[in-house]
């Protein structure tokens, strides 16, 4: 007699819109999809099929969940509604490093260069003024500004980053900051605190020089 009642019922993928509308409210969207693919071959129109009534599903419940906390006063337990967390794009919007870039790049460059000539100086037993290291800390400090916001700035690219990543892909923190590890944003951000700590170790081998 059930499986009577199931048959005239309209299917999606071999499964009832009850069987669906239960799985999609228990969060059990992801067993139900290995139950469809284990039971038979999906055509691409089922698919579509499936992920239409899923998104007209997700629409009613917005709506039955924006009408609901209206009506029981701004709060329900359980539904994340006026606390819902930012967005990665409503939180970098004011984060830009425009009006400094320019600054920024030059400043790298030369305390890159500067570092790299010290160690050769010093890899060749290179006989270096006295002065030297005096006017060099000087110039590199008048840097330091520059290359503290760079800094910041990419710490904040890179967690907008693996903010993304755990996002997109539901995934734990740790997950996600391995994952971000290999990217541009990782990169650029552990270069900075590098450099950082480069210039650190700079100004104290000056001041002994000194």
């Amino acid at each position: 007699m059930k499986k009577e009642t199931k048959s005239k019922e309209k299917l999606i993928c071999g499964k009832t819109e009850k069987e669906i509308r239960k799985a999609f409210f228990k969060n059990k969207i992801g067993e139900l999809i290995a139950d469809i693919q284990a039971e038979k071959n999906v055509a691409k129109k089922d698919v579509q099929e499936l992920n239409e009534y899923l998104l007209r599903l997700k629409d009613n419940n917005d709506t039955l969940v924006d009408e609901a906390v209206k009506l029981f006063g701004g709060k329900i337990v359980g539904v994340e509604t006026e606390n819902k967390p930012p967005t990665v794009a409503e939180l970098k919007a004011g984060v830009s490093d425009q009006e400094w870039r320019e600054k920024a790049d030059i400043a790298i460059e030369y305390v890159s260069k500067t570092m790299t000539s010290i160690r050769r100086m010093v890899a060749t037993k290179k006989n270096i003024r006295q002065d030297f290291w005096l006017d060099t800390a000087t110039v590199i400090l008048s840097y330091e500004e520059l290359i503290d916001k760079d800094r910041v700035f990419k710490d904040q690219i890179y967690r907008a980053k693996m903010t993304e990543i755990i996002d997109e892909f539901q995934i734990s923190r740790k997950e996600a900051e391995e994952r971000a590890r290999i990217t541009k944003e990782y990169s650029d951000y552990k270069n900075a605190i590098l450099l950082r700590d480069r210039i650190d170790e700079f100004i104290n081998l000056a001041k002994k020089q000194g």
